[in-house]
């Protein structure tokens, strides 16, 4: 389980997360939405490390995350995805996979020897759970293609994969579906699902509402850095202020 507890985040005078407590459980698919602006993005990177809180706590099953770096959150057992994603255009499907599942600690000499000899048998066990994360994520066909070609929807898939190489305990995804086809939309829906079958607490920044009513379990509203409502995503869109803020008052 993931929380937030009264975070604030600034930059300079500017308060762009404003006691924000969320709770991501176990489990469970979690809605985050609200306009652009509304500070969502500000808080995934804050806990995960991108970004410092100025107060406030993260937790993952109640041990204290806030102001640990990047790679220790993730070593705690956080993973995430961009808006944009984030890998390795030169290399296959299952390279980015055996990648992403190297200790990070010591990431830049696997990066270079990892298709040479070195660290072979620890290249070997990745590969093998590569394989097994690309057929879990609806990529084995594509598995030997160079990142660069694969479609939108193919590559935000292929970075689920990676942040789930890890085998983490929560997964914060943002924006999954944006600019995806329905079909891929769809195997992206039914994979998050399954996630959260496994009993990771996974989080999702999405402006796609029928993807958000569809497979979210609780909903929270943000808007100007505030958490503005939180309930069953079919209750949480009929409120008026959620209506004002984000769908521009009307359904």
């Amino acid at each position: 389980m993931l929380e937030t507890r009264a975070l604030n985040v600034r930059f300079g005078g500017m308060r762009v997360v404003k006691d924000v407590s969320l709770t991501f459980a176990a489990g469970q698919v979690t809605g985050l939405i609200g306009p652009n602006g509304a500070g969502k993005t500000t808080l995934f990177d804050c806990v995960t490390g991108f970004v410092k809180a100025h107060t406030g706590t993260v937790l993952v099953d109640g041990r204290p995350l806030r102001r640990l770096a990047p790679h220790l959150v993730a070593a705690a057992g956080v993973a995430r995805t961009f808006q944009t994603p984030r890998m390795f255009d030169s290399l296959t499907t299952l390279e980015n996979l055996v990648v992403a599942g190297a200790p990070a600690s010591s990431l830049s000499s696997f990066l270079t020897t990892f298709r040479a000899r070195h660290h072979r048998s620890l290249v070997d066990l990745l590969t093998t759970r590569a394989r097994e994360q690309a057929a879990f994520v609806g990529l084995t066909e594509v598995r030997e293609n160079r990142a660069d070609a694969l479609s939108g929807g193919q590559r935000k898939l292929l970075e689920i994969g990676r942040a789930l190489m890890r085998e983490p305990k929560v997964l914060l995804l943002d924006e999954p579906v944006a600019g995806v086809n329905p079909v891929l939309a769809r195997q992206i829906a039914a994979t998050i699902r399954q996630v959260a079958e496994r009993g990771v607490a996974v989080g999702v920044i999405e402006h796609n509402m029928e993807f958000v009513m569809a497979n979210c379990t609780h909903v929270y509203v943000m808007a100007q850095g505030s958490e503005l409502a939180s309930g069953a995503a079919d209750d949480v869109r009929r409120r008026p202020e959620v209506l004002e803020a984000y769908l521009g008052g009307h359904q």
